[in-house]
């Protein structure tokens, strides 16, 4: 038993002594409990005042007199400590009575009168009715197993205070004796977690009505009344409960051998638990059934990032420009969670939308290029993975009772959206409309056939061409060029072919940039949102749950915009940004990628990039518009709606002077990502732990009450939006991506070995690893000549110094390779992770003969120096700390190995400091061997919040030992510091503080040198309007000029 210190003043022992010799002269505010008639239950409360002793502090204090109390009075004379009259006296002179004592300001209750902790509450009998439970805190406060097998328990609990109290799971369990006497009076409002909670209760009074509990944020009830007596002929019908549910909830068991379950909805707990035996249960009233959510997905095509003004105002390279506007994404960010580090899995668009459908890395998709979303079937090696895939469609229909249409883009295998019975029917209901008969019908088939059928079906008008006018190949319309476009100062309507006098590189949507003829009304994001808005209103008025997929062709090339929207932008274009890693001296010779300005060097002109940003920025505002119209229709503030919205993919947009995706840069594989659910996801929370489009296919089915369907490689972003715990088996805050664009040219092929592709395997970095501020590209062939590349995202937000180019990898400092090595070891256990029975990262044949599996080359390549014995880290230091019901925890891994061929011995590792009692290590000693590395995973953890006001004294040491020599490492580790204890309540989950204009802007956008931001000095200094020449182009004919500049608010 822990030795309590107990101090008591003159005046405590005085205090003592009144009470040893008066019997406890506390005022008592007596609860008498009358019962009348059938239902009525009573509580008469007298007017007195209860005099406390001082407050308990800690969860670990009240818990330890807590232990004295029952040893004192339940244990036998044998089995007492010597001292134990002592420290009970001590207790009784610090705090009083038991019954009287102040645990007001606790927040943690958990396991106090647990029998599995302490064996003698099981014979206790206390009388807490006058515990000021709640009273004096504003944080989530937790009673979770609180009396959890305390057998006689019994007393009054209408004066505890429960509206923040977020778990109940256990509280009452096995506890036998317990009535429920007041608990009518609750507030569970915020409650999440009711698991167990009267288990084994079979005293629960028959008039016991919980029908005014109003669930509003529980997710789990599970065996809530279990075995136990709730439910009688004078009990609540919780069918009221449906009234409040904001979600589906886990109900299973919830009733199993209770005494009488008649007086519940049974549509609650039959959709939940197939083997509820519910059928003699009264009926509900199904619109007060809780459904699961209604799911919306917007995806944008080829948008980055930054392109959305809440980023772009927390961003310091775009203080001074000119921004662009988007009030619909602004809102739907702030109206949930904003993922500042979001990927895509593969900068390209099959791909990249084949992962986010199905939660797939490429391996297992089979669709590693675009073409092969089509050609999968003309090889047996890609049909089989195609045809093994689950989408989303698959499970939320045929598993999940869902409804699913899709419209706008898809470029997708088609066996994402037919059955898997092998009948090929169709798992995705409409996902087109026949404007002519104002009807939704399928028809699988290009997105641009799509558009121009709708085009047909308009009132856009006959095609006709004024000077200069080019065809839009999309549309079928013309535009006006700009300079960039490659008919730019051609004839009228010059065929966009090599036919038509144009070079191949100068073919293709891609080259195709202006202002469109048609306007507003008649764009591909206008139909799009249309479509969506007309399925939308239309299954509304059905019960089912539907997923509606709105995708959009913008701002995909071509770059044709209505200049409604480009206005602003065409005319304030010299404002307009320009990417600092734009013609920068010679930062493009470090890197593995070519540029565009090889081939078109007008690519590299800053005037020429900012009537492209110009229309850019217009398309993704006409994206936007569409997307406030389907907000408005969903009702998302108030309907039971999950909103996600994202991009497939970035686009450079002139950085690094290249054009288009295709590589692991920010701007191509960085994209947005928005999560809201309004009433389950808190406003303005902001996620700046590492996420993946592999992740929303398990976030999805989490939330809407699937995750055991999910057999995705992702794992559910809902941990990081509910600051829930994290790294306690292997390394969460990191995400990778890959690119592996080949694709057969033979046909029917059995042995995948025997393809041949249309490229050489390493023509580009094929694995991105980001982990913090440190980002990895490498080669996937450990023979490979081509360049790897690692960027210090914090201090070089624009990717200009590569920390591994050839010229200063061999004498890079040592502490730089081991993070290199690192981030290598990070993504060879992912690999191995998720290499499964079909070997997608260690089979020489997934490479098709290209190389000897991703696993064995990563792990064999060096093409940068060569160290031996390295730690990832010089210091430990913790990110986001979370609660996890019972300890404020987080974990971090400390990597270690050698590159050279020896064999170091880790003899000891152990935790030192005058605060060390607050960490633990997975291991204590550990053998590394050449090319090998392991981890150590160093955990946080404490009952109190006691780092947020000072720094924690800890180091972790490691005894190395090297041949014959040994050292010690002396590592640092360094908790966040907060100066108050966050509310950890994951129904509202404080949003991390956004940054205002004078506060703290984004680490990734300077260098910060002894507290001031600077703009590194190798970075073009470039702005919108610096250095330019004064002339601008003429705007087009049909573009109206205006006589002033609109400023941008």
């Amino acid at each position: 038993m822990t030795q309590l210190r107990f101090l008591p003043s003159i005046a405590t022992l005085l205090l003592l002594a009144a009470v040893l010799l008066c019997n406890f002269p506390y005022t008592h505010a007596s609860n008498s409990l009358t019962r009348s008639g059938n239902n009525a239950r009573t509580l008469q409360q007298e007017e007195q005042v209860v005099i406390r002793g001082p407050p308990f502090r800690t969860h670990q204090e009240l818990m330890d007199a807590v232990d004295v109390y029952l040893e004192y009075h339940y244990a036998g004379e044998t089995a007492k400590q010597p001292n134990i009259t002592t420290e009970y006296q001590q207790i009784l002179g610090s705090y009083g009575p038991l019954e009287y004592w102040d645990v007001g300001r606790l927040d943690n209750f958990a396991n106090l009168f647990n029998a599995q902790r302490n064996p003698l509450a099981a014979v206790a009998t206390p009388n807490l009715s006058q515990w000021n439970v709640g009273h004096n805190v504003e944080i989530p406060v937790y009673l979770q197993d609180m009396f959890l097998g305390a057998s006689l328990v019994n007393f009054d609990v209408s004066f505890w205070k429960t509206d923040l109290v977020i778990h109940f799971n256990g509280m009452f369990e096995n506890a036998v004796s317990f009535e429920g006497i007041g608990l009518e009076t609750w507030n569970v409002a915020n409650g999440k977690l009711f698991m167990s909670m009267f288990s084994g209760c079979i005293s629960l009074h028959q008039d016991l009505d919980l029908s005014s509990w109003q669930l509003r944020s529980a997710e789990r009830l599970d065996a809530m009344f279990r075995n136990s007596s709730y439910g009688g002929a004078k009990g609540g019908d919780l069918c009221t409960w449906n009234n409040y549910l904001q979600t589906i909830v886990t109900v299973k068991d919830m009733f199993l051998q209770s005494k009488c379950i008649s007086m519940v909805d049974p549509n609650l707990a039959e959709r939940n638990d197939p083997n509820a035996e519910l059928s003699i249960c009264s009926p509900c009233d199904k619109s007060t059934i809780a459904m699961k959510p209604n799911i919306l997905l917007i995806v944008a095509d080829q948008m980055r990032f930054d392109m959305i003004r809440h980023v772009q105002d927390e961003l310091e390279h775009y203080a001074d420009v000119y921004k662009i506007q988007t009030p619909n994404l602004d809102r739907l960010l702030q109206s949930g969670a904003y993922f500042r580090n979001a990927y895509c899995q593969c900068a390209v668009c099959a791909p990249a939308r084949t992962t986010l459908r199905t939660g797939c890395t490429i391996e297992r998709t089979g669709v590693q290029h675009n073409d092969l979303a089509e050609e999968f079937m003309n090889n047996p090696f890609y049909e089989e993975r195609v045809q093994e895939l689950e989408s989303l469609d698959h499970v939320l229909v045929e598993k999940m009772g869902y409804v699913s249409e899709y419209y706008g883009k898809w470029h997708m295998p088609q066996p994402l959206i037919e059955s898997r019975d092998g009948s090929r029917r169709k798992v995705v209901q409409y996902n087109d409309f026949d404007y002519s008969k104002d009807e939704p019908f399928y028809l699988y088939d290009a997105d641009g056939r799509k558009y121009k059928r709708y085009l047909e079906s308009s009132s856009a008008g006959p095609v006709y061409f004024e000077n200069g006018e080019q065809m839009d190949p999309f549309s079928g319309y013309p535009y006006t060029p700009i300079q960039l476009d490659a008919r730019y100062g051609m004839p009228t309507n010059t065929a966009l072919t090599t036919d038509g006098g144009l070079p191949r590189n100068r073919v293709g949507q891609p080259n195709v940039l202006g202002m469109s003829a048609l306007d507003e009304g008649f764009t591909p994001s206008f139909f799009t949102g249309d479509v969506t808005k007309k399925a939308i209103q239309r299954l509304q008025q059905h019960s089912d749950p539907w997923f509606v997929t709105a995708s959009f062709h913008s701002p995909h090339p071509p770059f044709v915009a209505a200049w409604k929207n480009l206005e602003k932008y065409w005319t304030n274009q010299e404002k307009l940004f320009v990417p600092r890693n734009l013609n920068t001296d010679g930062h493009m010779d470090k890197s593995a990628y070519d540029t565009i300005t090889e081939q078109i060097p007008e690519y590299g002109d800053v005037e020429k990039l900012q009537e492209w940003t110009a229309l850019y920025y217009a398309l993704i505002e006409e994206v936007d518009e569409q997307v406030g119209e389907i907000l408005d229709q969903v009702g998302y503030d108030v309907n039971n709606t999950l909103v996600i919205f994202t991009s497939d993919h970035g686009e450079m947009l002139g950085a690094h002077n290249r054009r288009e995706k295709n590589t692991f840069y920010e701007e191509s594989s960085r994209v947005p990502l928005l999560i809201s659910w309004p009433g389950k996801i808190p406003q303005s929370t902001v996620v700046d732990e590492m996420a993946s489009h592999l992740d929303i296919f398990a976030t999805i089915l989490d939330y809407a009450g699937g995750s055991e369907h999910d057999k995705s490689d992702g794992t559910s972003l809902r941990r990081f939006i509910e600051g829930a715990e994290i790294n306690s088996d292997y390394e969460e805050d990191v995400v990778f991506a890959e690119w592996d664009y080949r694709k057969p040219t033979n046909k029917n092929v059995e042995d995948a070995m025997d393809l041949i592709m249309d490229r050489q395997i390493d023509d580009r970095p094929s694995f991105l690893v980001r982990h913090k501020q440190y980002k990895l590209m490498m080669q996937k062939v450990a023979s490979s000549n081509q360049m790897d590349m690692m960027f210090d995202i914090f201090k070089d937000p624009f990717e200009v110094d590569n920390l591994l180019s050839p010229d200063v990898a061999m004498a890079q400092d040592d502490n730089l390779i081991a993070k290199a090595e690192h981030l290598r070891c990070l993504l060879l256990h992912w690999m191995e992770r998720l290499d499964g029975e079909s070997h997608y990262f260690s089979d020489p044949a997934a490479n098709h003969g290209g190389s000897a599996g991703d696993i064995p080359e990563i792990r064999n390549r060096q093409r940068w120096k060569q160290i031996g014995f390295w730690v990832s880290d010089s210091s430990i230091d913790f990110g986001r700390i979370s609660w996890n019901g019972n300890a404020f925890v987080r974990h971090e891994h400390l990597y270690m190995g050698t590159r050279k061929e020896q064999s170091v011995e880790i003899t000891d590792i152990a935790i030192e400091g005058s605060d060390a009692q607050y960490f633990q290590i997975s291991r204590t000693n550990l053998t590394l061997r050449h090319k090998g590395c392991a981890r150590v995973r160093v955990s946080f953890m404490s009952s109190e919040a006691v780092w947020r006001d000072k720094p924690l004294d800890a180091t972790l040491v490691m005894t190395v030992e090297l041949g014959a020599s040994t050292t010690q490492q002396r590592i640092p580790l360094k908790v966040p510091q907060l100066h108050s204890v966050p509310n950890l309540d994951s129904s509202a989950v404080p949003s991390k503080e956004k940054p205002s204009s004078t506060e703290e802007e984004s680490q990734a956008d300077s260098i910060v040198i002894d507290g001031e931001a600077t703009i590194p000095t190798d970075i073009s200094p470039f702005r919108g309007g610096d250095m330019l020449d004064e002339s601008r182009p003429e705007i087009p004919a049909r573009i109206r000029t205006v006589n002033n500049t609109k400023d941008n608010p």
